[in-house]
């Protein structure tokens, strides 16, 4: 991850400037403030006189007993509340069966503590109750290709009550249901249908449009999630007190003498989202500083394609860009049509810098267009910016090598390959040159043997089989992959 992301808002945010001149106090002021000390040092020995004159009065002369004073009979001292050895505790029945199960779990280290069916009740609360002991944070999830990207909360709550508030169904898994039923009230059986959780993602694909309430925890790459009020789990920064969808759980009606602290202590901070564990990755598709938008750049300023969207990459703690061009000193003035043979010049890499990338896919066919130079040195500014890159490589060894990275303990690989293909006006043959593994290792190896041509192209990892004849146009595709646990 990059410096730049590393910065912590405090820091950039809480700069105190130096203002503020301490004047020495004028003649008159300090005669006055010498005179008070005067004073006030013939009073405190006056004091200190009498005190002791007083003591000394106390021990040379018997002084005549007082007269005794009736006294009334003592107050009664109230009994205190007596505390039980062990309190019992009940666990109410729509906690999630994971919270039940950890909650029981822990309190059982503990002799103090018994969970049975009766006693003190730790059921869902507030996520700001006094006697909170942890928060279960859910999401409003839609199949991934929704367009919509937040609902207010107002609608999704009236939807659980059967109003028209959003079209299609709500699913939830029965343990969902239980809990948010206890939280919000009975929801209505022809809106809010229960679906076992192994089956809820494959149920909401095939009912589009269709929305599904979802522990943190158990999102899955082929949900959408969908922001509630303009709050989402997926951010940083979530405020459990404002988000809707987070359901606290801990002891409401504390009794008297309850030691909820010691109950705190013992059961500990319990979530299913840990900031601290998380990993935001934002990744991006293929772009080309070239033609039309290196246009627009020199016009507007090279910063200007980020005008929309530079706060959701530069929030994310790992950005991805996969750049097809390389750089380079002597590349041509950008034009809106100048044919198919790319570069960028070197002044454009400050937009990659403003967004934050950390992450640059090599798997674009144009890294070499204008020779084995240009992307040299762009690899080489890529390591001095402390850009990682894959797909792409000083050789055949490194191209094919995945980008491995371990963030707040998740462990990402990322991969890269291309398929180039040629669209035909007749039957392909089969090809013998080389591999396209080798179309970016700008050194040979033994993979790349002289027959293919000249190792100074770009590197793909990827292979095409077949050139076909005759040629008519050219369509190439770059892809990546990531993979993480």
């Amino acid at each position: 991850m990059s410096d730049r992301k590393r910065t912590q808002i405090p820091t950039r945010r809480g700069r105190v400037g130096a203002g503020g001149v301490v004047r020495s106090p004028s003649s008159s002021h300090r005669d006055d403030t010498s005179s008070g000390i005067l004073s006030l040092k013939k009073g405190l020995g006056r004091i200190l006189l009498l005190v002791f004159l007083a003591g000394c009065g106390a021990w040379g002369e018997s002084a005549a007993p007082p007269d005794p004073t009736p006294m009334g009979a003592p107050s009664p001292v109230p009994s205190p509340t007596p505390t039980p050895a062990r309190w019992p505790i009940r666990l109410h029945p729509a906690l999630p069966e994971e919270v039940r199960s950890e909650i029981t779990q822990r309190l059982a280290r503990d002799p103090r503590w018994g969970v049975g069916d009766s006693g003190v009740e730790i059921g869902p609360v507030s996520p700001d109750a006094p006697g909170r002991l942890g928060v279960w944070i859910y999401a409003l999830a839609a199949p991934f290709p929704t367009v919509t990207d937040g609902v207010s909360f107002a609608a999704l709550r009236a939807r659980w009550q059967g109003q028209a508030s959003l079209p299609g169904p709500l699913f939830v898994a029965p343990e969902t249901m239980r809990l948010f039923a206890a939280w919000w009230g009975p929801p209505d059986p022809q809106v809010v249908i229960p679906v076992p959780e192994a089956e809820l993602v494959d149920r909401l694909w095939a009912t589009r449009p269709a929305w599904a309430l979802v522990p943190f925890h158990r999102l899955e790459p082929r949900l959408k999630v969908i922001a509630v009020d303009g709050l989402s789990p997926m951010e940083r920064g979530l405020d459990p007190r404002r988000y809707p969808l987070a359901v606290g759980f801990g002891v409401e009606a504390i009794p008297p003498g309850f030691p909820v602290v010691e109950l705190r202590r013992a059961v500990g901070e319990l979530t299913n989202r840990d900031e601290g564990r998380m990993t935001i990755l934002a990744m991006t598709g293929v772009t080309a500083l070239v033609r039309g938008t290196a246009v627009q750049m020199e016009r507007y300023g090279v910063l200007f394609p980020a005008r929309d969207i530079a706060p959701w990459l530069q929030g994310a703690d790992l950005t991805h860009i996969s750049n097809e061009v390389s750089f380079w000193e002597a590349c041509p003035p950008p034009r809106p049509r100048s044919g198919v043979v790319f570069c960028s010049d070197p002044r454009y890499v400050e937009l990659l810098t403003y967004i934050g990338t950390d992450i640059v896919e090599l798997t674009g066919n144009h890294l070499a267009d204008y020779g084995k130079e240009p992307l040299r040195k762009t690899l080489a500014l890529y390591r001095r910016l402390g850009m990682r890159y894959y797909g792409g490589g000083e050789n055949l060894e490194e191209a094919l090598r995945p980008l491995q990275i371990e963030h707040n303990g998740n462990r990402l690989a990322f991969v890269g390959a291309t398929r180039w293909a040629r669209i035909t006006t007749g039957p392909p043959r089969r090809s013998r040159g080389r591999p396209r593994a080798c179309r970016n290792s700008m050194r040979p190896s033994a993979a790349c043997g002289r027959r293919g041509g000249s190792p100074s192209s770009p590197c793909n990892t990827g292979s095409s089989t077949t050139t076909p004849r005759p040629l008519s146009r050219s369509r190439t595709s770059g892809s990546g992959g990531i993979w993480g646990r």
